[in-house]
């Protein structure tokens, strides 16, 4: 089976989390404690990494926490079933939770045949607007405004903070040096509606029209090799 992508330190982190929960010990939300005497938990007596609230994030990217905002504005996290599944199947993904990977070129290729329309961005534009960093981040901020605007009045307000947040990061992705795909694709199937939010059938439809645009950027960003 196909395993997590984590380090040992993220996946002791990961069973530390869920063995306090299930013992009752700690109730979630998870509250990250940063001070200058280290990094802590609130609610779990033990001394974590430097790096603590960078595992976290590592943990939500790759599906087993959920990230929020405290009314503070700071991150929190709960655990998601797959965090549970994680554990106890020892960091091993299930095959039936395998996603396939979405195959950029494809998605291409079909598009440059006239079947389907790129909205925000025609096919010419894509070079210039990848070669121009200023240009390429007003585009994609523009996108992802037009998807918040899309998906904000069915979604509760943790889920579009979420939502936003997974933006967020699909955009630094983007504009970074050298991109991950691994990474790109898995925000791009959390923006995109491939997961597990309910009713995900009838926004995948209208988010999509508006995702293809990003797909023609990183498409342009993986023929140069980032």
């Amino acid at each position: 089976m196909a395993k997590y992508n984590l380090t040992d330190r993220q996946k002791e982190l990961m069973r530390v989390i869920v063995e306090y929960i299930r013992s009752g010990q700690i109730t979630e939300p998870i509250i990250p404690l940063v001070a200058a005497r280290g990094q802590h938990i609130m609610g779990i007596d033990r001394d974590f990494s430097p790096n603590l609230t960078g595992d976290l994030e590592v943990l939500a990217e790759e599906g087993l926490l959920s990230c929020q905002f405290s009314s503070r504005g700071n991150k929190v996290y709960t655990v998601k079933q797959a965090g549970y599944d994680a554990v106890d199947n020892n960091f091993e993904i299930p095959r039936d939770l395998l996603v396939p990977p979405i195959s950029i070129g494809a998605i291409v290729h079909e598009m440059k045949g006239g079947n389907l329309q790129a909205v925000g961005v025609a096919h010419s534009d894509v070079q210039q607007i990848v070669n121009n960093p200023e240009l390429l981040s007003e585009q994609l901020e523009n996108i992802a405004n037009d998807l918040i605007e899309t998906v904000k009045a069915e979604l509760t307000a943790s889920e579009l903070l979420e939502y936003i947040k997974t933006l967020e990061d699909l955009q630094t992705q983007i504009l970074a040096e050298n991109p991950s795909p691994s990474i790109l694709r898995r925000l791009v199937q959390v923006v995109a509606f491939l997961g597990d939010i309910d009713g995900s059938s009838s926004l995948m439809a209208k988010v999509w029209p508006k995702i293809y645009p990003l797909l023609l950027i990183i498409a342009e960003k993986a023929m140069r090799g980032g």
